[in-house]
């Protein structure tokens, strides 16, 4: 009642606004609203989907965050590798230990080997004797020589 040309603009508007248009007509009702992307409440959310990583203050230390992360590569890479090297010189010792205790097994087997006792023993086997007893060196006294004559 009051402004009737008024109240005859706003139907025609809506009218307009309600009626589809050709791009419309292919797509369902209701997706014509442009819906805002939920808002993801996690850390991890936050860190990619907020822009924090496109941020002008992170990306004008990208080099500083590279290069950080090109240290603890080699960090990381270091400490397997000297991982690896001290296995191997736990097993160079092993087996110096081993080869150590070898040779003087081998050490006091030949010297048993070599014993007067055990050489007799061995000749005695494939019969060949000796004199019982070590050699003995004669002194001859001059005095007496000369009084035995």
């Amino acid at each position: 009642m009051g402004n009737a040309f008024r109240d005859k603009q706003v139907e025609e508007e809506l009218m307009e606004e309600l009626q589809p248009t050709p791009s419309d007509e292919s797509a369902p009702a209701g997706e014509d609203e442009v819906r805002p992307e939920p808002r993801t409440t996690n850390w991890l959310g936050r860190l990619f989907g907020s822009g924090l990583l496109r941020s002008p203050a992170v990306t004008r230390q990208g080099w500083l965050v590279a290069l950080i992360v090109f240290f603890l590569l080699i960090i990381v890479s270091n400490r397997y590798y000297v991982e690896k090297l001290s296995k191997e010189k736990l097993a160079i010792e092993e087996r110096i230990n081993f080869l150590s205790e070898k040779r003087m097994q081998m050490k006091k087997e030949y010297q048993e080997s070599v014993k007067i006792s055990r050489i007799v023993e061995e000749l005695d086997s494939v019969g060949v004797g000796l004199i019982a007893g070590p050699p003995y060196e004669l002194a001859v006294d001059a005095k007496r020589k000369k009084n035995n004559r």
